[in-house]
Formats: structure tokens, sequence, C-alpha cells
């Protein structure tokens, strides 16, 4: 049951996610004394958006069996006594069947059942104390209070009271509070402090969301003005473009929401200051390095001074220029003039010395009309600022040179080109628009066939369909006769699209696959031309025959030179590398990626980020530590092949300002990511061995034959279909799965074909075929596969009652899990050391300990709803093993019924859930 009180004033915004190791162990470690009767208290104290009742929330998911009695206290109830207690336990009342008399009058009495007059906190305290313990007779009590410095005093006095008493019993305090002398009832509860962002945190989450490099001033501006408060970076960006936010080429984006009232104090400060004051308040706006040299540059030119801006308390000035109040940069570009903000770019552009590409960005948007001078600057410098800020910050400044371009012929040009690096960065709107700046043309002209090409692109994004498919290819061949090399990458273009769509067109996909061939058979110097064959003769004659072409393309994207052209495929190149099983070069391709990879990419469903899932990466590929946070199975994988892109599973506090962050995300090309998603759930269904989930989403995965995901779905397939005794699609798998392997004959592809072979074999053979894939993983240094198939191998080895070899191989296995930060795996490899023996976690002094270690992988099984054919599937065991093992689990825990069986073991684990050492019967039950 879970109690929330009126809400008033509250925030739209979710709250932040709960961040470090250090954070999270403690809340667990709270979860698991109180699951085993030894219950706690914590105050958990934060300013508002740090993420407090993120805190609440993360203990309540883990709280497992738990009875959850949450309440928010509010300012306007705060003068009400017993208020927050009267929501938390009066409803507990009636189901209290021990609570002495005396007790129970108290609280009828507090509650306004009986009586006029309120008891003393002194005397309501033990009885709610009383009562909590009562109700936590039939299971562990979470009592969860937001907002505690809101709580009336009588219920804050009788909270402190329980969080004192709270020790031997199995309930749980957690409350939140801002640290201010209103909640000092509660000062004697241990307190847990919520720490701000720091720097090197606000840059990797900036640079998760921008699309190519972030200046460094600008995150330091940022960190600065958010106090290192992530609701507040969130809400400051709300609004801002994928280009705005690259490179630091931005300008403040209109505000959103509702100022605070932090922020209104200032904006009316800000009013009131002479207009020089102003105009230095609006130079910083526009500013977004937050140089403190050019802003005391425009403080003596505009006559004002920064001090008075600092007296004001709106700036701070330090390592750099910062606002106060993040909501007050916005407010304060966007109440000057159109006029005023040119004045102040100009001046801002005239002022910069050292930094062309700056410079040249202020200018032009100082600009008015035409000016072709500043429009051939503005296109020299783009490649520039894409070295900075990826293919937004290009695109941006070709977009300002097509508006400054007098020549409609050269405007033309411009605007069709700027309109495909928006596109490209992710920005679809912008990259319409562009297009209304070029005239009709004839047909057969070269200007005509880009422009046609461009809207198709666009289309084909809108509308994806057959139709859309037909009219790339359209436009692909009228390229064809009048611009070859862009005619190549067009067709390149329009393959991934229709590869993604799937053979289902009608044959379109062999059609455009045979013209796309026809197109690169006679140009294939370049690699972007080599990858075109390559793919092509993939869709025409099949893996076996692409592996040959394509991996000279891949050899050749490593040998190039960057360019334009190469960098816009460089991510499809590495994800062919991957789907060649070619270790080395994924790992050297992915390890460019962030030179190499500058944030153009063609709008291609397979032409996402490369690197694939967490567990996946080779060894210098397994992420930051951000990333090995990222959910419980610890997989992340970017399939959005522009812009932010999309995550199947995320970091926590991605996926908690990617909502805020909206308008940048609908900028991004919204493509199909069903199969790199299906595939993600593949792995994720295999390591909590959901088997059938994990078959479903497997056979999804191969629904098209997908470069860089077919191979791997076949994979999981393979062990979901046998662990579900499917072995007839089990071997139709592997036998699909070795015409790839063969056809690559990597360590990497040999050591999966052996790793099939092992699962499908007899047992006289099995041993070697594992043994076979280790070694061979084992040299490609792909780690996840490689505790993969140790955990596997260990499983076998268990189940021919090999314990000693098994525990061998499950521990190398649990270790690489760990490394990386594959959690799922790693809980399946610590079940199956319990079964060998092994024990792997703090005993409990409760029941439980009588569990044998199969009887606790059972019974925990169990508790988390599988039936008893799933356990079997999963522990290697028959059905009537597994009822065997929990009719004598429920006669030790003293219960008759799977229903039961949630409180006996609430809040519990099977690395938690160790016996004594393994007696000779304790063994004979596995």
């Amino acid at each position: 049951m879970v109690v929330h009180a009126s809400v008033e004033n509250r925030t739209p915004h979710p709250e932040p996610p709960l961040r470090g190791t250090d954070e999270r162990a403690r809340l667990d470690a709270l979860v698991r004394t109180a699951a085993a009767g030894d219950g706690g208290a914590l105050r958990i104290v934060g300013e508002r958006g740090s993420g407090k009742s993120c805190a609440l929330d993360y203990v309540i998911g883990r709280a497992t069996g738990f009875r959850v009695l949450r309440v928010r206290a509010v300012p306007a109830e705060r003068d009400i006594a017993y208020a927050s207690l009267h929501l938390l336990c009066d409803d507990l009342l009636d189901e209290s069947g021990f609570l002495s008399a005396r007790h129970r009058m108290s609280l009828d009495t507090a509650f306004g059942r009986m009586g006029d007059s309120r008891p003393e906190p002194a005397e309501v305290g033990p009885a709610a104390l009383e009562l909590l313990g009562d109700i936590a007779r039939a299971g562990p009590v979470c009592i969860a209070v937001d907002d505690a410095h809101w709580l009336d005093t009588a219920t804050a006095e009788v909270l402190a009271y329980v969080a004192a008493h709270a020790a031997g019993r199995a309930v749980l305090l957690l409350v939140t509070t801002n640290g201010t002398d209103s909640d000092n009832y509660l000062d004697n509860v241990p307190v847990m402090r919520l720490r701000p962002l720091t720097f090197n945190e606000v840059r990797t989450e900036l640079a998760s969301l921008s699309p190519g490099p972030l200046d460094e001033s600008v995150v330091q501006r940022m960190l600065l003005e958010a106090h290192g408060n992530l609701r507040v970076l969130a809400e400051s960006l709300q609004g801002f473009t994928a280009a705005e936010l690259a490179g630091g080429f931005a300008v403040p984006a209109p505000l959103r929401t509702r100022s605070c009232s932090h922020g209104r104090c200032c904006i009316g400060r800000a009013a009131q200051l002479t207009p020089p004051a102003r105009q230095l308040l609006l130079a910083a706006a526009a500013d977004p390095s937050g140089d403190v040299v050019l802003h005391e540059h425009l403080a003596a030119e505009l006559g004002a001074s920064s001090e008075v801006l600092t007296a004001a308390r709106l700036l701070e000035i330090g390592e750099c220029v910062a606002f106060s109040c993040s909501e007050l940069r916005s407010v304060s570009y966007h109440a000057a003039t159109p006029d005023d903000r040119r004045l102040i770019h100009r001046k801002l552009g005239e002022a910069i010395t050292d930094d062309r590409v700056r410079k040249i960005w202020h200018l032009g948007l100082a600009a008015v009309g035409h000016d072709d001078n500043l429009a051939d600057e503005l296109e020299e410098s783009a490649g520039l600022a894409q070295s900075r800020g990826g293919a937004a910050a290009r695109a941006a400044f070709l977009e300002k040179a097509a508006h400054l371009t007098s020549d409609r012929g050269r405007r033309a040009d411009r605007a069709l080109t700027a309109s495909a690096a928006k596109y490209d960065s992710g920005d679809l709107a912008a990259a319409q628009q562009l297009l209304a700046l070029v005239d009709t043309e004839p047909a057969e002209t070269r200007r005509a066939a880009r422009h046609d090409w461009q809207r198709s692109r666009i289309a084909t994004v809108a509308r994806p369909g057959a139709g859309s498919i037909r009219q790339l290819l359209a436009a692909a061949r009228r390229l064809r006769a009048l611009d070859p090399t862009d005619a190549r990458e067009a067709y390149l273009e329009t393959l991934t699209a229709a590869m993604a769509a799937g053979d289902a067109r009608g044959g379109l996909l062999t059609v455009v696959a045979e013209e796309a061939r026809l197109a690169a058979a006679a140009h294939r110097g370049h690699p972007v031309d080599q990858l075109l064959f390559g793919l092509a003769t993939r869709v025409l004659d099949g893996y076996g025959a692409a592996v040959q072409p394509l991996s000279v393309a891949v050899r050749a994207f490593l040998k190039h030179a960057p360019d334009l052209r190469t960098t816009r495929w460089f991510r499809l190149a590495a994800l062919i590398a991957a789907d060649l099983w070619d270790a080395p070069a994924w790992m050297e391709l992915t390890g460019r990626s962030p030179v190499a990879g500058t944030g153009t990419a063609p709008a291609t469903p397979i032409g996402g980020d490369a690197s694939g899932p967490t567990m996946m990466r080779p060894a210098r590929q397994t992420g930051t530590a951000l990333d090995r946070l990222a959910a419980d199975q610890a997989l992340s994988w970017r399939v959005t092949p522009a812009s932010v892109g999309r995550c199947a599973v995320t970091t926590p506090a991605r996926q908690w300002l990617r909502p805020l962050l909206a308008p940048i995300s609908e900028t991004a090309h919204n493509q199909d990511a069903a199969i790199p998603e299906a595939v993600a759930a593949a792995v994720l269904h295999n390591a909590g061995g959901r088997y059938d989930e994990a078959l479903d989403a497997a056979r999804n995965a191969l629904r098209y034959d997908l470069p860089g995901f077919a191979g791997w779905a076949l994979a999981e397939l393979v062990e979901a279909a046998v662990r579900t005794g499917d072995l007839t699609l089990a071997a139709e798998a592997a036998a699909r799965l070795h015409e790839r392997t063969a056809s690559a004959g990597t360590d990497w592809a040999l050591g999966m074909q052996a790793m099939a072979d092992a699962l499908l074999a007899e047992e006289r053979t099995a041993e070697t075929h594992y043994e076979q894939a280790i070694e061979r993983l084992a040299r490609s240094d792909i780690r996840c596969q490689l505790g993969r198939v140790r955990l596997l191998y260990g499983e076998w080895l268990r189940r021919r009652n090999r314990r000693v070899d098994a525990r061998d191989h499950l521990r190398a296995a649990g270790q690489l899990f760990s490394e990386i930060g594959a959690t799922g795996f790693a809980e399946r490899t610590r079940r199956e050391l319990l079964a060998t023996g092994e024990s792997t976690g703090k005993r409990t002094e409760d029941n439980r300990r009588q569990l044998t270690p199969q009887e606790s992988r059972v019974a925990a099984l169990a508790r988390e709803g599988l039936s008893n054919a799933e356990i079997a599937g999963q522990l290697f065991l028959s059905p009537r093993t597994v009822e065997y093992h929990l009719y004598k689990a429920f006669a030790k825990l003293g219960i008759n019924s799977r229903a039961k069986l949630q409180m006996a073991v609430a809040g519990w684990r099977p690395d938690r859930a160790t016996s004594r050492k393994p007696s000779s019967t304790a063994r004979a039950t596995n």
C-alpha cells in the first residue's frame, strides 16, 4: 500500500536520478537489515532538484515484500497536529490485532476518532512504534516522507521517536528534508547528504545529449549557474536545439516554464538597472562562453560596471561569468529588442580577436539583409565549427551563410548544402525550411536533382514506407546522370533505408541493391563506394559473398584520411566491422568514433552508434562509470543516427534529462529502432533466465537481416531455444549462425560458433566445444561473451556434479560481469554459484538460514513470480524437482503457499540467502 498526501505547488518535472555508488550501497544496506528484522532510519538532505525523492523511489523499488507507507508533507497542513501521521497510520489501526488498549486510545485520540483533546507526542510516539511493530509482524514496513521540513511538529516528534527505536523491528523510516531549521526535531536521525553535480558529471551528461564536442567554458558556466543541481541544469537547457548546445554556438532559448521565486526576484532587480548596466547584462547573456576578459572589455566600451551586476546578485564573476539564476540569462536576452541584440552581437564579434569562429558567429548574428563577404566567411568557417561543435554547428554556420547570400543561384546552392547538414544533424524542421530558399529549376539541372533528393530524404523520415523508398530511388537515379559521386552516396542511403524496412516491399530491396551495386562497380576508389558495393552484395548474394568486399571497405575506412564523406558513414562502417566479427577493426573504429564521428551521420536506421550494448563492448570500450550504472542489466544501445539518439536502456541521468530536453530529441530522426531494441531485449531476458521472452525477442530481431544485429540475434536465439527445449529451432539458428561465422573465420566468430555447438552438443563433445569457445573469445577480447561462455560452461559442469570445476569458471564469469557492469548476468552467475554450495553473501539469522542452496535459489525465483516450469528451465531441473524443493522450503519457512513466500523472504536475494556448509544430505538434493 502506498499512501499519498495532498500535493501543493508540485513541480511538473520528475526527480533527478540517484547518483553515486556510495549512496546506493547505503540505501541497499538499510533495506537488507530492515528486511532481516533490524530496522533503522535515515534523513536524506538536499536542495530542491538534488534527487531526494528519487532516493525514496530507489528504496521503494528495492523493498520487495515491504508494506510501503508514503506521504508528502505540505505547508498548508503544518499547523494541524498529527496531520501527516494520520495519513500514514490511520488505516493501520483497523488492521492491528495486538495493539494495547492504552496505545490504541492514544492514537484514536490523536486522529480525532474519539475525544476533543490532542495527546502529547511523548504519549503518541510509543503508541505509533507499537502499531508499526505489530504491522511488521506480517512483513517489513517502509515509511517514506517527502519534504519532512513541512511536517507538523507533532508528527515530526513522533517520527523522531520511531527513528530512535526502530532497531530490532522490521521498520524502515526514510525522510527527505532541505536541511533547514524547520526539521530540527529530526536532527538526531542519521543523515545522507546528496552532493551537487561535479564538472565531469555535467560534461558527461551534456556530451550524451550533444551531437558534437562541447566547449569546456560553456560547461563550466552551466554548472556554476545551476549550482550543481541537475534539475536546474535541465530547466536551463529547455528549448535549446542541438546546434545551440554544440560547441558554444548558442543564444538563450525563451523560457518554457514559470519562474521560481528566486528567479522572479532576480528579474525584478534586473528591471531596475540603468540602460548601460542592462546592456552589459545582455552581453553576458549573448556570450555562452562566459569569457571574463571579453566581459570586462564590453563593460568598458558600454560605460557600465560589472560590480553593479554582482552587487545586485545578478552575476557571479570568477573563472567565468555566470548568472546567479539560470532563468535570468534567457529573460535578459529575450527582453531586449532585436536591434539591441544585434548591437551586442556586433560588439562581441568586434571585440573577439583570438577565436575567429566565435567572431564570425557573432557577426553573423548581428547581420541584417545580405552580406556576401560575411556569408563567404561563415561558409569557410563551417568546417572549423564542425570540429568544435559537430554537425549541428556546421549546419548552423551554413544556414546563416545561405540567408546572407545575395545571388539567387549561390543562395540556392548554399541552402541545399545547409539543408543537408541540418538533416544530418537531426534538425528536420530547419532542413525543410531551407528548401524554401531554392527557386524552381529546370528538371535536368544538378541543382534541381539535389533539391529533389533532399526533399525525398526528409519525406522518408516523416513518412517512412515503400512509397518514400521509391521516392528516394527515383531521386538517386536523377542524380546518377548529373552527379555520379553524390548519386552513389544517395544509393547507399536508399539501400540502408530499404534494408531497415525489410524485403516486404515487393522486391523493392532487390531493385535498390542491383542499381546500387551497378553504380558502385566502376567507382570503388573511395571507402564509401566500397561500402556501397559490399552492402549491395550482401543483399543480393548473401552474407558469405559479402565478407570479402565489406572487409575491404572496413579496412579502407581505417586507412583513409577522414573527409566529409567518410565521417558521414563512419558509424555504419563500425557496425559492419561488428557484423563481420572483426574484433580488432571494431575496437579501432569505436575507439576512433569521438574523433571521426563528429556528429555527422546520415539518417539511416542502421547507421547508429556501433559500440553496441555496453556488455558486448571490447575490453577498452566498456564505457564510463555512468555507463556501467545503466539500469540493472547495464545495457546501453544508442540507435538513432543523429543528434542525441535513443537508448533502449539509458544511464539514469540521461533517462531523466531526455524528457526535459524534448526539443532537442524531437529534432533527431526517429528512425526504426525495433531491431536493435529487440536484440537488447533478447540479451536482457537471457541474462535474467526469462528464456521464453528471450526467444520472442530474438525472433523479432531476425525479422530483417540487419547488419550488425542479425548475428548477435542468432546467438541469443540459440541459447533461448535450447533453454526452452526447442532443439529444432536451436539447430536451425545455429546453422544460420555457422554460415556467418565460418565465412568470417575470426576468433570472435569461431568462438561464438563453438559456444552454439556446445549448447547443442552431446555430453561427450560439449566440453571440447566449451573449451574452444573460451580460447577463441579470450583471444578476441570480447569480454562479455567470454564471461557468458564461462557461465554456460560452469552451469554445464555443475549439472554433472563437477562442482569444483564449475566454481572456477563461474567465479571468472562473475568477475568479468562485475567489471563491465553486466549485473543481470552477474546475478545469474551468483545463483549458479549458490547451487554449487558456495556462499556468496552474508548469512541472515532467521529461518532462511535453514534452506539448502538449491532451496534458496528455488524460493528466490518463486518469489519473483516464476512458475515451476520456468524455474526448472533456468536451474536445469525437472518441474517435479522444483516442486520438491519448494515443499521443503515452505516447511522450513513455516508457510504453505507462494502468496506467503513474499513476506517470508521479503527483501531477500539469493546472494544473501546462504546456508551452513552443505552436508551430504544437502548436496544430494541437487
